[in-house]
């Protein structure tokens, strides 16, 4: 085994632009071959080495592998929060992917209190830790990490039209119902797909609230809507089918059915 601090930045150069192949071979072959360092400075070089190992373990892809590599950078760092709370975080997005889904909100709940100061990171971990939470039927806590994000848009990889449908679903399950209204309708204003979806769930909502009128109006959007595909369009007018067949005297504004087909 070598022991030489400057032979772990050398696989760190390594993997730089190689193949898959060749980035198995650092891990498999050349890795093991390397003594941490016993003391000093250069355990920052070599936790961040590990971390960039783990990062091109993920692009070959292999998340197990990945999620070791992370783990040991974990452990041998001492002084980096950053960097350690950027190693939960990838280690949950690989726990991900082999559906692990329990662990990985573990690991993200570990990486929040050193996230601070890397943005990047930080919206990355609220972004996936939101969606288990939701996923989790934990509205309250989804929400507050949604809240969270929203501050921290733009952020390259993260959709804010997909950011705010979430929001808004956990306004509604915390009995917050104005709130994500105002945030469906503003959605439902974008030159954007999910302006379509928002329309959907706005519909519903208002129905809820006892706006059928209101609702229809969304409906009607939607069957017009150029980004609405025909399925959806088609589930719209079924609906407003239905409301006009409660309410006779009509909901429906001004509408051709020719045109909206």
């Amino acid at each position: 085994m070598v022991d030489d601090p400057l032979e772990i930045l050398e696989l760190r150069r390594a993997i730089a632009g190689a193949t898959a192949a060749e980035i198995r071979k650092i891990i498999d072959d050349r890795l093991p071959c390397v003594a941490p360092p016993s003391s000093g400075p250069e355990f920052d070089a070599w936790t961040w080495s590990l971390y960039d190992l783990g990062l091109a373990a993920e692009t070959i892809p292999d998340p197990s592998t990945a999620l070791g590599l992370y783990g040991r950078s974990i452990g041998y760092n001492r002084t980096t929060e950053l960097l350690r709370s950027a190693a939960f975080v990838r280690s949950g997005l690989c726990l991900e992917q082999l559906g692990r889904w329990t662990e990985a909100k573990s690991l993200y709940k570990q990486a929040l209190p050193g996230s601070f100061g890397w943005p990047q990171n930080r919206a990355i971990l609220l972004w996936r830790l939101g969606r288990l939470q939701s996923a989790a039927e934990e509205p309250e806590q989804a929400l507050s990490s949604f809240g969270q994000l929203l501050d921290l848009l733009p952020q390259e990889g993260i959709s804010a039209q997909e950011v705010t449908l979430e929001w808004a679903s956990c306004l509604q399950q915390t009995g917050q119902t104005q709130p994500a209204a105002e945030q469906l309708k503003a959605l439902s204003e974008q030159a954007h797909p999910l302006a379509v979806e928002a329309l959907v769930r706005l519909s519903s909502l208002l129905l809820q609230q006892g706006e059928s009128e209101a609702a229809c109006r969304a409906l009607e959007r939607v069957v017009t809507h150029p980004m609405a595909d025909p399925a959806t369009r088609s589930a719209a007018n079924l609906r407003l089918d239905q409301l006009q067949t409660l309410r006779p005297s009509g909901l429906r504004a001004n509408l051709s059915r020719t045109e909206a087909l």
